[in-house]
């Protein structure tokens, strides 16, 4: 049996991890919670028996007693830190697939990427590495989407939509087919996406329009 550090102890470690205990994961092989590490909190946002660590001496300590690791964090560029802090490590990032969403076969996955429920992703897409595609979300045939991105809930994106690195849609965004959303970009909730979108831009509305820039 293999074990797994869990890095993240707000709501989307709650989910993730309730993911597992319910059989909603694809597993090649069994798996046992080792921890749940975070070192923003003094205890986690939920009830768990799973220890509970949130000092950096504590990490280092762990990664040499576990096998995987989950990053159950909502924030793509902490994902990224904490990723460049444990490739050093002999242990590998776990990429979390529902039973429940709807992939097919020719879609590439990175490592380290979570596919949650109702989620639907359509042939010839590419994910990155250390993504999140929530819940209820859909992406249509050969969209590329890149390391790092979050797809927030029931956001949909046609055909042929590539999304940069860092970049984040929000929930119930519509992407028209053939639009690229540049690096480090945030797409609001509810937007409408019809024309590309360059990097480091906040835009929203119906149709989408420039608000501000992002923080680098």
């Amino acid at each position: 049996m293999k074990k797994i550090l869990f890095i993240g102890a707000k709501n989307k470690g709650k989910l993730l991890i309730e993911m597992l205990y319910n059989d909603d994961v694809i597993l090649r092989e069994k798996l046992k919670i080792f921890g749940i590490y975070d070192d923003m909190l003094e205890k986690p946002f939920f009830k768990s028996k799973i220890k509970f660590f949130n000092k950096r001496i504590d990490l280092i300590k762990l990664v040499k007693k576990v096998d995987y690791y989950i990053l159950a964090i909502g924030n793509n560029k902490i994902r990224k830190k904490y990723a460049n802090f444990l490739f050093d490590f002999k242990i590998k990032p776990f990429t979390i697939i529902s039973k429940k969403a709807i992939i097919d076969k020719n879609v590439k996955i990175g490592k380290g990427s979570q596919i949650m429920p109702g989620s639907v992703i359509r042939s010839n897409t590419l994910i990155g590495e250390h993504c999140i595609i929530n819940t209820n979300s859909s992406i249509d045939h050969d969209c590329n989407i890149k390391n790092y991105v979050h797809i927030m809930g029931s956001a949909a994106l046609a055909g042929s939509v590539i999304v940069d690195e860092f970049s984040n849609i929000g929930t119930n965004a519509t992407i028209i087919p053939n639009i690229s959303i540049g690096k480090n970009s945030y797409i609001g909730a509810g937007s409408v996406v019809l024309k590309n979108v360059k990097s480091n831009l906040v835009v929203a509305g119906n149709p989408a329009r420039i608000l501000k820039k992002t923080n680098l």
